[in-house]
């Protein structure tokens, strides 16, 4: 899960990442409108509007407006200008680097996507919510194309907040993100059918927390990095009872252990090694 989710935190940046349009100005060579471009990079790009322009010469009004590199068409916006700038409801095609366009539908105020956005890119990745392209933050639904869906809340372009994490085999989160990590309270479902429920931090079970597993075996207590760390219990499927300390998974110092019977005894651990007899 640790792995998958800032997996979908790094497509959900590669996502975003094209929603920003371009610092300069581009002027249409037949027209004479000129529009605003937010990337410096793209000062040779010619630009084609099919508005009208303003008394500054700006484009405004509902058109299309295309940017051409070397002959090749790489973006292309439909909808309302105001002052040279995307303002209004609109869709933005971006050429993705895999070839084929991603498309952004939205609502654009001053070149940005602020509020309602349905989009896919042409690597099959689909996101429809609310999302402010200023700071990539809102909340809304993404999928992959691979099957994975993220249902939750985001910031900086990354999964924070409270959230809903279903990976393509079955495994699944819900509860708390913090910058694409799994952080705070949460549930964890296992594709086996394991379950925990308790802290995580760093993706990782830690704090207070109960897992049980699909086999009947439990633990409640302490965790850290991802394992029984601390004061905790043990009961196994059969109903044996073991309450002590616990380190990286295992028993660890004099624990008490009470049997399915009813019976009582202690046992030495250390290192993972139940040291001699029981008492």
């Amino acid at each position: 899960m640790k792995d998958s989710c800032r997996g979908l935190g790094l497509l959900i940046g590669l996502f975003i990442s094209t929603l920003a349009l371009a610092e300069i100005w581009h002027v249409d060579p037949i027209s004479g409108c000129a529009v605003h471009d937010k990337d410096t990079a793209a000062k040779g790009v010619l630009i084609s509007w099919s508005g009208e322009c303003d008394q500054n010469k700006r484009a405004m009004g509902q058109g299309v407006l295309s940017w051409i590199d070397n002959g090749k068409l790489v973006g292309r916006y439909e909808g309302p200008m105001r002052d040279g700038r995307a303002n209004g409801q609109g869709t933005v095609y971006v050429a993705a680097p895999q070839g084929g366009f991603d498309r952004f539908e939205g609502t654009f105020k001053d070149d940005e996507i602020s509020g309602a956005l349905d989009a896919k890119t042409a690597a099959g990745l689909t996101f429809q919510g609310v999302m402010n392209s200023l700071n990539y933050s809102g909340e809304g639904v993404l999928k992959t194309a691979a099957g994975d869906q993220y249902t939750g809340q985001f910031a900086n372009g990354k999964l924070h907040g409270t959230g809903h994490l279903i990976l393509a085999d079955g495994e699944q989160y819900r509860g708390n993100f913090v910058a694409g990590d799994l952080e705070g309270m949460g549930e964890w479902l296992g594709k086996n059918g394991d379950y925990y429920r308790g802290g995580f931090k760093t993706s990782t079970y830690s704090g207070l927390g109960r897992y049980e597993a699909a086999d009947g075996d439990v633990y409640e207590g302490e965790f850290a990095d991802g394992l029984p760390n601390g004061q905790g219990r043990f009961i196994n499927a059969e109903g044996r009872t073991i309450t002590g300390r616990f380190k990286a998974g295992w028993p660890d110092g004099r624990v008490e252990v009470r049997l399915p019977d009813g019976k009582t005894l202690t046992e030495l651990w250390s290192d993972g090694k139940k040291q001699g007899g029981g008492q």
